[in-house]
């Protein structure tokens, strides 16, 4: 990578944007290279040098620089057994052949050609370094770059800038791998915009320079931000409709529970006035023996209306039974017992009047009223069957707490889950807040060097000229 000041001014500005974490060198270096990278200030270096006499003339240098780092690795896109050609020009020895750079270089040619085992720089650095600093530049000193990249495929998500050497003049590339346009295109991919190019000596060659493409990936983040917002919506309504729903549930609940309370109550009430009723119309039964009288139509007659009484009483048992089964449709139940329970109070005061008529009767009665005592008896038996069974109905109400109990626990967690799906959603808002100004300050610093560079470019087109 040949020392130009435009080149120089663009990394020294990715460096400010983007500071060097830890740098990883691949493939031909030189002491020039590394006293560049010692005025860049990096201190977290690793290469790796395919050719091994390299390796260990520059190991010494290397060490003394704590936290840099070398290894001998010929790397490729996949783990294999390659020719590694040694070429006549050293620095372009690797795994191209040198005569595909003849139309560079006329008189390039293969010194030695050998097998070796390559890997890929996923396998080499599969585990993490040392000092927890993964590297976010990557520079690829050798051709063909892609094939280097391609087997980094993993590293790449967590590089910031790649400098790559590449074939510039594509039309004396004999392998196409080698050219600028497949580097673009495959870096593109990856989420990188190419943002510089330093031609070599050679005019055909040089290095392309890659950087983060954040606005992409902020429009990515903005997409899946879009989409995880959306998500959340439909959550949120259909938690909050899940909950309306509860709601409405538990309210029906508690306000059943409490018809149905109320609605016991009554029934006892009205038992037990049954019962005093029933009490009173035997006692004036008794003064109506007691007195005599020859009233045994009137008699027939209101042993019919005590028939018709009990007859209204098995209907409402049966109308009890119902409800317990129909707990949902409480509402038009209680407005039709009440119904009934009027109607047996009129039942009621209809033989009330009929017992005053009674007082008439005389002795021969006795027996009729004896029987009537014993339907009476019957019927308030009756009724406490009734009142045991809404007794029952009351205690499986009861039981419906613990189902509004697992209600309310199920509404808490559905507020937990919003209030994660909330957190989420403020999580990416931040981030895509800090995309944003990121790649504002790199628009800003791109536009200071482009400026710098076009001033730099006339100080050196007016040199030129004089």
């Amino acid at each position: 990578m040949a020392n130009n000041p435009l080149t120089e001014d663009c990394i020294a500005l990715l460096r400010k944007i983007c500071p060097i974490r830890r740098l990883l060198h691949i493939g031909d270096t030189g002491k020039l290279t590394l006293s560049r990278y010692a005025e860049w200030a990096a201190k977290s270096v690793t290469f790796v040098l395919p050719d091994e006499s390299q390796y260990l003339a520059l190991s010494p240098l290397i060490e003394t620089h704590p936290g840099w780092s070398g290894v001998h690795a010929i790397v490729a896109e996949n783990v294999t057994e390659r020719d590694y050609f040694k070429a006549s020009n050293p620095r372009e020895s690797g795994l191209l052949a040198p005569e595909s750079l003849a139309g560079i270089w006329r008189n390039i040619k293969t010194i030695s050609r050998h097998r070796v085992h390559a890997t890929t720089v996923d396998v080499l650095f599969q585990a993490p370094p040392t000092d927890g600093h993964t590297a976010n530049w990557l520079v690829v000193n050798c051709l063909p770059a892609l094939s280097v990249i391609d087997g980094a495929s993993s590293s790449l998500e967590e590089i910031d800038v790649i400098v790559a050497r590449v074939v510039l003049d594509e039309s004396i590339a004999a392998d196409p791998s080698t050219t600028l346009a497949a580097l673009d295109d495959d870096l593109v991919g990856h989420g990188f915009r190419r943002v510089s190019v330093q031609e070599e000596r050679h005019h055909a060659l040089g290095s392309a320079i890659y950087a983060r493409d954040w606005q992409t990936l902020n429009a990515e983040y903005k997409e899946i931000l879009k989409k995880e917002r959306a998500s959340a919506v439909q959550e949120a309504e259909a938690s909050t409709s899940t909950i309306e729903r509860l709601q409405l549930s538990i309210f029906e609940s508690e306000k059943a529970h409490t018809n149905f309370r109320s609605l016991i109550e009554d029934l006892t009430s009205n038992r037990d006035e049954q019962i005093r009723l029933a009490n009173q119309r035997y006692e004036e039964r008794e003064q109506a023996v007691r007195e005599g009288g020859n009233q045994a139509r009137l008699a027939e007659e209101r042993l019919e209306q005590v028939n018709q009484l009990i007859a209204e009483r098995d209907r409402f048992a049966q109308e009890l039974t119902a409800q317990r089964e129909l707990v949902t449709d409480l509402n038009s139940r209680i407005a039709q017992i009440t119904g009934d329970r009027d109607e047996l109070t009129s039942l009621v005061d209809g033989a009330r009047k009929e017992g005053e008529q009674a007082l008439l009767e005389r002795d021969a009665q006795f027996r009729l009223a004896h029987d009537l005592q014993i339907q009476i008896e019957q019927g308030s038996r009756a009724v406490e069957q009734d009142a045991r069974k809404l007794l029952e109905a009351a205690e499986k109400t009861a039981a419906m707490g613990t189902d509004l109990l697992e209600a309310r626990a199920q509404l808490e967690q559905l507020s937990a889950t919003l209030k994660e799906r909330n957190a989420r959603i403020k999580e990416l808002e931040d981030e895509r807040d800090d995309l944003q100004s990121r790649q504002l300050q790199l628009d800003r610093e791109i536009l200071k060097a482009e400026a710098q560079i076009d001033l730099i470019k006339d100080v050196v087109l007016r040199d030129k000229a004089f």
